[in-house]
């Protein structure tokens, strides 16, 4: 009977490689009411929390978590363990996972979706560009470049990649290369500005007018001084859309069922619609609204749409050679040791079947559902700034202070701030 041993000790195997089930949804509902120092103190120092196989999962949780409540050293040391792993992920060869999809996903490690690879280096450019390290925000921002290759290189030639490009990533890299203040850099600022441009279906007027200053530096070699500060406000706002499964019974024939499943995002609906900065100096008050600067639940809805087509292969491939392997197992039982065997050995491989065709509904949950961008031109002298997040009747949702600061002439200052739902 090892035919029936062996589907037993599979079944007890895989019923422990599902997905993180209990820490990372519980750290992805502490960042979601942001108490952000509470999730990092769930999260401690210890990978293994989230699973065998979701080390990444457990440094992008905890580098966002990090980055909100304001430990920027933390942040980076934690994404910087992402990059390693993905690194790691990333070149490790394909036939190294070849034998792990038979099971189902959970049995290799979690790689990220694409642009989760990217992000992990646009945020941390933001966490070194929040501390004012523009050198270093701009390896992270050379980096993005690495990161694209080695995602485009994936794709065979001919193949469609719905991801190539992030516009974003483009976008903030300009901001950066503009913010050393050098003429080489605002010639590589206006390059990545006119590749942010390309990219945006509906460009932020912050990028147009970016785009317009740097190519007016190009055509006449000069820049108006202003002796005014500059100030970009990053806000998260909503949260990424998570991964649910749709999945439907399959009979094979009268003895063996198995099923589908494959996954699709469910929204997770923000009460923000739009919002805004205020800068306020005595009896001075400006507000300059924001702007969607990165669409990340689009971006990974439209990654999803465009593998459906090989997730679903996949998905199918899967419990057919599954029935393939039962189906020998099942004939070579009926002939040694008689029907009765045969069929319990089908149930089990039914039961087997069924437990173990999950859909890979792994991802990076605390991401935001959009990064929004908001730029202050401001007489230098002390302010106190505040974020102000409206709903769709433009009605005030929340109003949060950004702190108080005294800006220099020419200065650049970044700011990040997470929206209130």
């Amino acid at each position: 009977m090892k035919y029936i041993s062996i589907l037993l000790l599979a079944l007890t195997a895989v019923s422990c490689a599902g997905p993180a089930r209990n820490i990372q949804p519980q750290i992805n509902a502490l960042v979601a009411a942001r108490r952000f120092d509470r999730a990092l103190s769930f999260l401690a120092d210890d990978p293994s929390l989230y699973g065998k196989h979701n080390g990444l999962l457990y440094w992008l949780d905890k580098g966002m978590a990090a980055q909100l409540a304001g430990h920027y050293q933390d942040s980076i040391a934690a994404f910087s363990a992402a990059q390693q792993k993905y690194d790691e992920l990333y070149t490790r060869s394909m036939t190294q996972m070849a034998s792990t999809w038979v099971v189902n996903d959970y049995a290799q490690d979690y790689r990220g979706d694409d642009h989760e690879y990217v992000l992990a280096h646009v945020l941390q450019a933001l966490n070194f560009a929040v501390q004012g390290n523009i050198d270093e925000a701009l390896v992270e921002a050379r980096r993005v470049d690495q990161a694209l290759d080695l995602i485009n290189a994936r794709y065979k030639p001919g193949q469609k990649n719905v991801y190539s490009d992030d516009a974003f990533a483009r976008f903030l890299a300009g901001i950066l290369w503009e913010a050393t203040g050098t003429p080489e850099g605002i010639n590589d600022a206006y390059i990545a500005y006119t590749r942010a441009m390309a990219l945006y279906e509906h460009p932020p007027q912050v990028l147009k007018d970016n785009y317009a200053a740097t190519k007016a530096f190009m055509e006449q070699g000069t820049r108006p001084a202003s002796g005014k500060a500059e100030v970009y406000v990053f806000e998260y706002t909503g949260y990424a859309p998570l991964k649910v499964s749709d999945s439907f019974p399959l009979p094979l024939d009268s003895g063996h069922i198995t099923k589908i499943s494959f996954p699709r995002y469910f929204d997770r609906i923000s009460e923000v619609r739009s919002s805004r900065v205020t800068a306020i100096r005595g009896q001075q008050e400006r507000f300059v609204d924001t702007e969607i600067g990165h669409d990340i639940g689009g971006t990974a809805r439209k990654i999803l749409a465009g593998r459906k087509a090989m997730i679903l292969a996949k998905a199918g491939l899967r419990p057919l050679a599954k029935y393939a392997a039962e189906k020998a197992a099942e004939i070579s039982v009926r002939r040694e040791h008689g029907n009765l065997p045969a069929d319990a050995l089908n149930i089990l491989a039914s039961v087997y079947n069924l437990a173990t065709e999950e859909a890979d509904l792994r991802g990076w949950q605390t991401l935001p559902d959009e990064i929004r961008v908001a730029k202050l031109v401001l007489e230098p002298g002390e302010y106190e700034l505040f974020m102000e997040d409206l709903d769709e009747h433009k009605g005030l949702l929340e109003k949060r202070p950004l702190g108080r600061f005294t800006f220099k002439s020419g200065e650049k200052k970044f700011l990040i701030s997470r929206g209130s739902r």
